[in-house]
This record gives C-alpha cells, structure tokens and sequence, in this order.
C-alpha cells in the first residue's frame, strides 16, 4: 500500500492517479510472484523423491499471488517430476491447513494427508516426517527470530528433538528490521470467541470448548533462532539500511550446513 500511495501522488487528475495505483499494484504482484518462484527453485532442492513433508498453516498461494512461500518449494518439486507426500496440520483454531492449504494441494495434485495439530510428533518419532517447511508471518533481520502461526513453535521443538530439518520459507514483506526482540512482536490475542464457539470457524465438526472455559491462544508466537532451521529463500546478496539506527546490513542467501544454523536470504 505504502508503494502504491507514492505512485499515486505523481497523479495530477483522479483518473492519473488510477492509472498509476493500478500499474503499482500490478507491478508489486508481478514482483511477488517472481520472488515466490525464486524460493520455489532455492528450496526445491531439498525435497527428494519418497520424502515426507510437513507444513503448518497456510503459506500457499491462496495467500500471495501465486506459488507461495512454504508450499513454492513444493510446486517446483512437483514441476522436476520428484514424487512425494505432504502432511498438513490441520492448524488450531481455525484450520487454515485442513482446507486451505490441502485445497490447494488437491489442485496442484500433490498427495498429501491432513493430520491433527498433537499428530506430528508422534510421525516423527516413528520415522514418517523427514523435512519441514513452514512460512513466517514476521522475521527480525536482525537477529533471524521468526513469528509464524500457533503451533510452529511446537513443530520446531519436535524437529529440533528428532534432528529434522526445519526450513522456513521467508518472503521480503515478512522481514523487520527494526525489532531487537522476537518477544517484542505483537501476538494476535483475543481468539477466545474464535476457539470456544462450537464448530467455528471452518465448520468443522470438532467440539468447541464449552462455557466458561477460557482459550488463551496467541495466533503468532516467537521461533528462536536456534530452532530456526536453514532459511529457504531466494539466493542473493542484498544491502539494507536501517532507517531508525542508520546503521548498514548486508545479507546473504546460501543455504545453512546444518540443523541448528539460520540464513536469512533475500533477493
């Protein structure tokens, strides 16, 4: 919006301003969609035939323009001809994965399962998940820690225990560069009415939690860096500059050695 905003400005009539609002718009969702193919090439290099693969939430292309970010690596997969299984967390408390995410999936054709959130680690110890990729809805430049939907933190941990490979897709628009602090980012609360109403939002046929209980949730925890695995993301080197310190950060996209280590890539 802020893109679009300074376009506008350069309008002298309100038909002026249309015409550049529209050729903005148009020219971000280009952008985007080369940056989401970008992350689709980068990361598809970790999916192997045979593989089983997990995802959280929704980082497809239902939520971008095309491709997505956790799912890009998977489309591209798919286009090498490489055959392999994705297990979808159904993704509390709205489900964002049991039907966006496996809708998606059935359009590409991809086989793929949905499973309850508490079913993961119980793939993984039995040897059934073998990589992770998730998106991020913030990502601090500077320290690498990630916000992503209720319920990433807990997979990360459980990777992180069973030495899977835990990727994070992160697109240019999650990355803040002005936070020191993963616990500075602001979780979305107030998802009481959302978890207790029975069978909300997605018309899901699970009980909800019955009066007077209380649900505590935060939508978008923190991932410390730790846990976060190899970033998947777009190869690169970019400089950027912070606007509030003045101070100058140059990133570079290669993709981590091992679990345990973190690479921010940009374009």
């Amino acid at each position: 919006m802020d893109e679009v905003s300074r376009a506008m400005r350069a309008g002298e009539t309100v038909e002026e301003q249309q015409a550049l609002a529209l050729a903005a718009a148009e020219e971000f969702a280009n952008a985007n969609v080369e940056h989401c193919r970008d992350i689709g090439r980068h990361g598809a290099r970790l999916i192997r035939n045979g593989m089983n693969v997990l995802t959280h939430c929704n980082a497809g292309w239902l939520a971008f323009v095309d491709f997505g970010s956790a799912t890009a690596p998977m489309y591209e997969a798919q286009s090498l001809g490489k055959k392999f299984q994705v297990y979808c967390d159904e993704t509390r408390p709205r489900s964002q994965g049991a039907t966006l995410t496996a809708w998606e999936l059935a359009q590409q054709k991809i086989s793929h399962q949905v499973i309850a959130d508490n079913a993961a680690g119980h793939l993984m110890q039995r040897g059934k998940i073998d990589l992770v990729i998730v998106g991020s809805d913030r990502t601090l430049g500077r320290t690498g820690e990630v916000a992503n939907k209720i319920g990433t933190y807990t997979k990360a941990v459980l990777a992180h225990r069973h030495g899977i490979p835990f990727y994070v897709a992160i697109p240019l628009s999650t990355l803040d560069w002005t936070l020191k602090s993963g616990m500075k980012i602001p979780s979305k609360n107030g998802m009481k009415a959302k978890f207790s109403e029975p069978g909300a939002p997605c018309k899901s046929r699970m009980p909800g939690a019955l009066p007077p209980a209380n649900a505590p949730t935060c939508a978008s925890p923190t991932r410390p860096v730790e846990l976060a695995i190899p970033a998947s993301t777009s190869p690169g080197r970019a400089h950027y500059r912070d606007h509030h310190s003045g101070r100058h950060f140059q990133t570079e996209a290669v993709m981590g050695p091992a679990p345990g280590t973190w690479v921010v890539g940009l374009n």
